[in-house]
């Protein structure tokens, strides 16, 4: 079969993508934005490795933040004296950062690699039906074709993938990731730029939407909360996109995605790094040997404990005092490494989806 000169055979998900955007281009203005808002969160693309950075910074002004501490003066057991102490912390020492490396293959396997600029890091592998999680010194195995046992559902990490690399896609409709499907209000056009606002069923809010026109590419550079009646303290938040990518590998992007308090303080920022055709290693996706325990991406593994759910649910384990020693096999340690040093840090996209995943919980109780 061939389509404009594209035959069957060398169709890819990014051509799909593309032909939806220059689609899109061609319709008329408002049903185009509505297209936009329908077409929802893209698939996860394969074929590709993409690395992107996310800086979490503190996300609240200095009279937010001598609030706070009014607020937890004297009770050190107050909710928000975490945040009070992280937002300090930002405050004086700079944002959080964190790296974050995707590989995906035509086949959809997927291994995510983290690793935080305060050291350390995290590795999720889901492929051919199995999911593995490797830290520094731990490594665990479970089913993928079943119900993961408590703690370790490293497979959601996934759709974490999903949802950011969705948001460099989406640019500031990032912001209703998650939120059930929005209706165009309004559409406005004053040359290549344009506005725009949109609704969210049973009355639930409103959004504003800023953006461009590129090649017949209508493309959303900033999403604001116009009314959020489950959250009206979140009324003013913005996305900001910016710097497009409009030839990338992945269709067009944008290279940077910030996420602003409705104070108008930056609270997160997030930086596409690399994108690019990427053909499958199958070793980056074999579970390391406990035996000869090294990894194709991380080297060399000085592995202390190893937990194995594929053949039991309850788990097998196995540890040893340090690299130098063979491993005993036996039951959970008491206080289970495993379930303990795994902690993604999700911070980076919740600006993302935060509103979108909050309006979604409230709508589906309503129902």
């Amino acid at each position: 079969m061939t389509l404009g000169g594209i035959t069957h055979s060398s169709w890819s998900p990014r051509m799909s993508l593309l032909l939806c955007v220059m689609m899109i281009g061609f319709t008329g203005s408002e049903p185009a934005f509505q297209t936009i808002l329908d077409r929802g969160l893209p698939e996860l693309p394969t074929g590709v490795r993409v690395v992107w950075e996310i800086e979490q910074h503190a996300g609240v002004t200095p009279d937010e933040l001598m609030e706070l501490r009014r607020r937890i003066a004297g009770r050190p057991d107050h909710p928000d004296r975490p945040k009070a102490e992280v937002a300090t912390r930002r405050l004086n020492s700079g944002p959080d950062r964190l790296r974050r490396e995707a590989w995906i293959d035509r086949a959809g396997r997927f291994r995510l690699s983290e690793t935080p600029a305060k050291g350390g890091w995290n590795d999720v592998v889901v492929a051919d039906g199995v999911v593995w999680a490797l830290t520094a010194d731990s490594l665990n195995i479970v089913d993928g074709s079943r119900e993961p046992p408590p703690g370790r559902n490293f497979a959601a990490t996934r759709d974490d993938a999903r949802r950011h690399i969705g948001g460099f896609m989406m640019g500031g409709l990032s912001m209703i990731i998650g939120a059930p499907r929005a209706t165009a209000a309004s559409f406005r056009r004053s040359g290549r730029e344009w506005t725009a606002s949109a609704f969210l069923p049973d009355n639930i809010g409103s959004f504003w939407f800023r953006g461009t026109e590129v090649d017949h590419n209508i493309l959303v550079t900033e999403g604001r909360v116009e009314r959020l009646a489950p959250a009206p303290a979140e009324v003013g938040a913005r996305v900001k996109a910016s710097d497009l990518w409009p030839d990338s590998p992945l269709g067009p992007v944008f290279r940077v995605i910030e996420g602003y308090r409705p104070s108008g303080v930056l609270d997160s920022r997030s930086r596409l790094i690399e994108a690019e055709v990427w053909s499958s290693e199958p070793a980056m996706f074999a579970v390391p040997d406990r035996a000869r325990p090294r990894d194709a991406v991380r080297g060399e593994l000085a592995l202390l404990h190893v937990a194995d759910f594929r053949d039991d649910r309850s788990g097998r384990f196995w540890q040893r005092g340090s690299a130098d020693e063979a491993f005993e096999k036996g039951p959970p340690p008491p206080n289970d490494p495993s379930r303990t040093i795994w902690s993604l840090n999700r911070s980076g996209y919740l600006i993302l989806i935060g509103v979108g995943v909050l309006i979604a919980g409230v709508w589906l109780r309503r129902r």
